[in-house]
């Protein structure tokens, strides 16, 4: 597939608003792909989730934006673009809009907040990052644009198209999910400043970005964060002992210490660079790689 961003974006801002609402709960305009992996329906849409903070000391990502975040982010572009904004301004605050937002933003905040990401960026508190530290931080997704897959219930009821977690189908063993990964990740992290962490939110991410990097080999993994849970609902429990949390009385499953040490190994990460006062070094951004669109 290939993404024309200028003219999709034109496209959203001819829309009405009753449009967008439909294009976000069942995106047909703004489908850039769709396929099936087995008997699931796969369908890749555009969201403005395009941009790259070239000034970031702090990428973080999430393995792709559910359609809360897609909404807020067409929601807030459609909004700058009918306020006479051109593509790029609008997709700017679009993606601030939408990036980690709705119930998973607080607790990303306190993720971050607790292996002392303000502290490495002279901030109070990673709120911040969606404020007065923005230039600081790039927020992205190992598969930039909203994925949807079909998923069975626990009651074995098709549920169509549903926000794709990155755990069935495997993230590495779809050919859609490759081409943007190697296409379209490894550009993105390669355009990014050479000591900019990476900070991949959850397993699934984590699991897609080692194999995205896998090529290159003189990539220094002291720029990674691996460890970090994803603050989504669904691993609210994993959040919560990674941040030492009181067990709550409706948990059924034991605690796992193995949580609480990544904080406290991350937490030793980030406070020795601070220490050090010098940021993580790494392989060059390769010129030759320009910001492909082809998948």
């Amino acid at each position: 597939m290939k993404v024309r961003m200028g003219e999709i974006g034109d496209m959203v801002a001819e829309m009405s608003a009753a449009e967008l609402e439909r294009e976000i709960a069942s995106p047909d305009k703004l489908r850039i792909w769709e396929g099936t992996a087995g008997w699931r329906n796969l369908q890749v849409a555009w969201a403005p989730f395009d941009t790259v903070e070239n000034t970031a000391r702090i990428a973080i990502f999430g393995v792709t934006p559910g359609r809360e975040q897609m909404g807020n982010a067409l929601r807030a572009y459609h909004k700058a673009r009918l306020c006479g904004s051109d593509h790029l301004a609008a997709v700017r605050y679009g993606k601030g809009t939408g990036a980690f937002s709705g119930e998973m933003r607080d607790t990303l905040i306190r993720l971050l907040d607790e292996v002392s990401i303000p502290r490495l960026l002279g901030a109070n508190s990673s709120l911040a990052l969606w404020g007065a530290q923005a230039k600081q931080v790039h927020f992205s997704s190992v598969l930039r644009w909203p994925v949807f897959c079909d998923q069975k219930d626990k009651h074995k009821i098709l549920q169509p198209l549903q926000n794709y977690t990155g755990g069935t189908p495997s993230i590495t063993a779809q050919r859609i999910f490759i081409g943007m990964l190697k296409n379209v990740l490894v550009p993105e992290i390669l355009s990014l400043p050479g000591d900019c962490l990476i900070a991949p939110l959850g397993s699934a991410a984590q699991k897609a970005m080692t194999y995205a990097l896998s090529g290159f080999s003189g990539f220094d993994r002291k720029r990674l964060l691996i460890g970090l849970p994803h603050p989504s609902g669904a691993a609210r429990d994993v959040s919560s002992q990674f941040l030492g949390d009181p067990p709550s009385h409706t948990r059924t499953k034991p605690l796992n210490p193995a949580y609480r040490e990544d904080a406290m190994r991350l937490r030793r990460q980030v406070e020795g660079l601070i220490r050090a006062d010098q940021r993580p070094t790494c392989l060059a951004s390769d010129t030759s790689l320009n910001m492909q669109r082809q998948i």
